[in-house]
C-alpha cells in the first residue's frame, strides 16, 4: 500500500472517530441547555423571518449556523457534530504545514478527536465550536498563502463572535510579512482584500442594524454589557454571572438598547479608572480563570442530577495539564524558524487572553 493510501486510511479512520465519539456523547450526555443555547435556537427560528431581532447581543452568524443545520440535516446539531470532527483534519493539516512533521500531525489528529472540550462543545448549541472552526480554517488556509480564502473564514468567525474582530488585520500582517516575508505593496493587497470581504459579509448586517437603531452599528450594542459585567463593585470573581457579578440598576428603567451600552461602558471605564487596585486584581482572576484547569461553573448549572461533578472535574485536569504541558515543552524547544512560523498564533493567542483579561472570563 502506498504512503498516500496509508494516509488516506489512518486520516478517515481517525474522522470517524471523532464522529463517532461526538455522536455518542450527544446522544448519551448527561449536560443540559445553557442559557445562552436557547437564545440561539430562538434566534435560528426567526432569523430570516419578518420577526425583529430582539436580542441586541447577538452576532447572526451562529443563528445562521443552526438554521442551515436544521434545514439540511432537520438536526440543529448536525453541523456542529461534523465540523467538530472536520476540525481534527484541519488541525493535523496545520500542524504538518508549521513543524512539517506527519507523524506529530498524525499525533495532533488523534488528540483532537478524543479532546473532551471538543466534543463538549459540539453538542451543546453554543457559538465556541463554530467559531474555532471557522478560525482554524482561516489559519490553516493562511498558511498555504491562501489568502483569499483565509481571510473569507476568518470574517465568517467574526460574525459568529467578534472577539478580534479587526485586530484580525494584525494576524493577517504577521503572516504576510514573517512567514511569506512579502513585499510591503503585497501585505498591503492582503489586508485589503480582508477589509473588502468584512465589508462585503458585513454590509447587510449594518443595513439591519441602521434599521432597528436608526444609525451605524458596526457590531452590536454588547460591548457595554460585557466590560461593565467584569468591571462593577459588584464582581469579586472576575466572572460575568448575574446577578452575583453585575447588575442592570444603572440602566434601570432604559430601554433604548445604544443608550444602555453608551452608560455600561462609560461607568466601566469609571471603575477601572478609578479603581486601577481592583482592576489589576480581577484581571488576575479573569486570566486564572480562563486558563482554569477545572471548569469555573457550578455543578447545577450544566448537569443532571445524577451525573457527578467530580468526574467532570478529573476529565478536565487530565486534559488541561496534558495540553499546557506539551504545549510549554513545544515552546521551549522551538527553533527560531519554528517560531516565526508561530507567530500568528502566538499573538492570536495572546490578543485573545487579553481581552478576556480585560473584560470577562466565563467557562
Amino acid at each position: 500500500m502506498s504512503i498516500k493510501n496509508q494516509l488516506l486510511n489512518y486520516y478517515t479512520s481517525i474522522f470517524l472517530v471523532a464522529l463517532s465519539t461526538r455522536l455518542l456523547f450527544h446522544i448519551f450526555s448527561p449536560v443540559d441547555y445553557f442559557p445562552d443555547s436557547i437564545s440561539y435556537l430562538n434566534l435560528a427560528n426567526t432569523i430570516f423571518t419578518s420577526t425583529p431581532i430582539v436580542d441586541y447581543q447577538a452576532m447572526p452568524g451562529y443563528p445562521i449556523f443552526l438554521y442551515l443545520s436544521n434545514k439540511i440535516f432537520s438536526n440543529y446539531f448536525a453541523f456542529d457534530i461534523l465540523i467538530s470532527s472536520i476540525l481534527v483534519l484541519v488541525a493535523s493539516r496545520l500542524y504538518f504545514k508549521i513543524f512539517n512533521n506527519e507523524q506529530g500531525a498524525k499525533i495532533c489528529a488523534l488528540l483532537f478527536a478524543i479532546y473532551p472540550f471538543n466534543i463538549f462543545y459540539a453538542s451543546i448549541m453554543l457559538s465556541e465550536n463554530s467559531y474555532v472552526f471557522f478560525n482554524f480554517v482561516g489559519f490553516a488556509f493562511l498558511y498555504y498563502n491562501k489568502n483569499i480564502l483565509g481571510s473569507l473564514f476568518i470574517v465568517i468567525s467574526i460574525l459568529i463572535r467578534p472577539t478580534l474582530d479587526l485586530l484580525n488585520i494584525i494576524i493577517i500582517f504577521l503572516f504576510s510579512i514573517f512567514v511569506f516575508k512579502d513585499q510591503l505593496k503585497t501585505t498591503f493587497l492582503k489586508i485589503t482584500v480582508f477589509i473588502i470581504i468584512y465589508c462585503a459579509i458585513f454590509t447587510p448586517w449594518w443595513i439591519y442594524n441602521y434599521e432597528r437603531f436608526g444609525k451605524f452599528v458596526k457590531l452590536t450594542p454588547g460591548l457595554g454589557i460585557v466590560l461593565y459585567s467584569g468591571n462593577n463593585k459588584l464582581n469579586k470573581t472576575g466572572g460575568g454571572n448575574y446577578p452575583e457579578d453585575f447588575n442592570f440598576d444603572i440602566v434601570e428603567g432604559i430601554d433604548d438598547p445604544i443608550k444602555k451600552d453608551k452608560i455600561m461602558k462609560e461607568s466601566a471605564i469609571k471603575f477601572i479608572i478609578e479603581n486601577p487596585e481592583k482592576f489589576i486584581k480581577l484581571c488576575i482572576k479573569r486570566f486564572l480563570r480562563f486558563y482554569n484547569i477545572v471548569p469555573n461553573y457550578k455543578k447545577d448549572n450544566i448537569l443532571s442530577e445524577d451525573f457527578k461533578f467530580s468526574t467532570v472535574n478529573l476529565v478536565s485536569m487530565i486534559s488541561m495539564v496534558g495540553l499546557y504541558f506539551f504545549s510549554l515543552l513545544t515552546l521551549i524547544k522551538l527553533n527560531k524558524k519554528t517560531f516565526v512560523k508561530l507567530l500568528p498564533l502566538l499573538t492570536y493567542t495572546v490578543l485573545l487572553t487579553g481581552i478576556h483579561v480585560i473584560t470577562i472570563a466565563s467557562i
